[in-house]
């Protein structure tokens, strides 16, 4: 069996990625939900906010990861390949589909992994504890 190249990793990471925004836009309304006016004065606003969120995303891959936008923002990283990004914290690589959360626009942070879109579940509890690797929780705002 031949190896995968790395734009077919690419695109496995790609396809894993679509599968994890309707999870994020799920968590977006839910958070939208929580702050709208008690009376629904706000609900025009607050579905163009809803819309321009679920529209904005944005998926660009280089050579060691994939990066995740939501409009102007980058949301997160995944990595493309296994043994080609070094973790700060453990000393070892990380696995091809695990998710970093942004440090800038052009760096993941490398400290550990939030989860792997290719191994891991989504978690859709809701609260604040940490999930259990591979699983991973998607949150709006960014990889948590």
């Amino acid at each position: 069996m031949s190896e995968q190249s790395l734009a077919e990793k690419t695109v496995k990471i790609e396809k894993a990625i679509q599968k994890l925004i309707p999870h994020l836009n799920k968590n977006f309304v839910s958070w939208i939900g929580a702050i709208r006016n008690r009376d629904d004065s706000d609900k025009s606003c607050r579905d163009k906010q809803v819309q321009e969120y679920a529209d904005g995303f944005k998926v660009t891959a280089g050579k060691k990861y994939v990066k995740i936008f939501n409009r102007n923002s980058i949301w997160g990283f995944v990595v493309i390949d296994n043994q080609t990004v070094l973790c700060k914290t453990s000393g070892s690589y990380f696995l091809a589909g695990d998710l970093l959360k942004a440090a800038t626009l052009n760096q993941p942070t490398t400290n550990f992994s939030r989860g792997n879109l290719l191994t891991g579940k989504v978690d859709e509890n809701g609260t604040r504890k940490p999930t259990a690797y591979p699983d991973y929780r998607p949150c709006w705002t960014g990889a948590v």
